[in-house]
């Protein structure tokens, strides 16, 4: 860059749309399941599944499948806000991709409701390492 600050490539890559589309084609346009996808992934020879780690992949998948066989008319549970959380904050997909994977289940989920539940999951989870020196002063 033109600043004298170089890009080496640690920042976290969100796989919003490789997820989306795999999920698009193999699951929905293929008239499958999660669960059968699932196995096909963790089936793959090697440790990764479309450039993505095979087992992130898998933590992936099933987060999704939690929240869409979670029932319509239920509250929500505790797991399907860690899923969404787990989607939101640690896989780092936006809610408007997640959003967009419900829906090619016909699940409907405001992104207020995403972020809600991310924020919640998040305010209990003890603060990180390095902001917890920040808040009593030890630098």
């Amino acid at each position: 860059m033109g600043d004298g600050h170089n890009v080496t490539g640690e920042i976290p890559v969100s796989y919003d749309n490789t997820v989306f589309e795999d999920i698009e084609k193999n699951i929905v346009l293929k008239k499958s399941n999660i669960a059968s996808h699932y196995d096909f992934v963790m089936s793959t020879v090697g440790d990764s599944y479309k450039g993505i780690n095979k087992y992130t992949y898998g933590n992936i998948l099933q987060a999704i499948k939690t929240i869409v066989d979670s029932k319509k008319n239920q509250p929500r549970s505790s797991d399907e806000e860690l899923a969404i959380a787990y989607l939101h904050g640690e896989m780092l997909f936006s809610s408007v991709t997640i959003q967009r994977i419900f829906l090619l289940f016909g699940k409907k989920m405001s992104m207020s409701k995403i972020l809600d539940d991310a924020s919640r999951v998040f305010e209990h989870r003890p603060a990180p390492v390095w902001l917890q020196r920040l808040e009593v002063g030890v630098y």
